[in-house]
């Protein structure tokens, strides 16, 4: 199956279920955003009745999304499903881009940006640290 088949597959399978399968990118890795929106809500350390929830959307952010009110972020079935689409966005922005898609590269992204994920890609990035180790301690659930 060629990757915007693949794709446009998994953005169905996103779009119709609170839950999703990984995403398998343009060079065969894969990337399971319902694990990774965990690993980022665990860094955020925010609850879901702050502003932004406990994934810390900035109203700019969720307004690039969604089309819902921005308290709607507080929402962790809505916040879930939005932060899933914009990541799945990033991804695929950047196989357009020529970058790889990785973790801890979404983690950067999902905390400074896209510009700002390539203007640092190349830097040490401690909430991107984070989250990757996260992402692969087995002992996290």
């Amino acid at each position: 199956m060629s990757t915007l088949p693949r794709l446009l597959a998994f953005w169905l399978l996103a779009s119709a279920s609170a839950t999703c399968s990984p995403v398998i990118m343009s060079h065969g890795a894969t990337i399971d955003l319902d694990r990774l929106i965990r690993c980022i809500e665990m860094r955020e350390g925010a609850s879901w009745a702050s502003p932004g929830g406990a994934l810390q959307f900035t109203k700019a952010t969720w307004n690039d999304f969604s089309t819902d009110p921005y308290r709607r972020a507080s929402q962790p079935d809505k916040a879930r499903q939005i932060a899933r689409k914009a990541l799945f966005q990033a991804i695929q922005r950047m196989e357009r881009d020529g970058i790889r898609p990785t973790v801890w590269l979404l983690a950067l992204r999902w905390n400074c940006g896209y510009e700002g994920m390539r203007r640092r890609m190349l830097e040490p990035w401690s909430y991107a640290d984070n989250v990757h180790n996260l992402y692969y301690d087995h002992d996290f659930r």
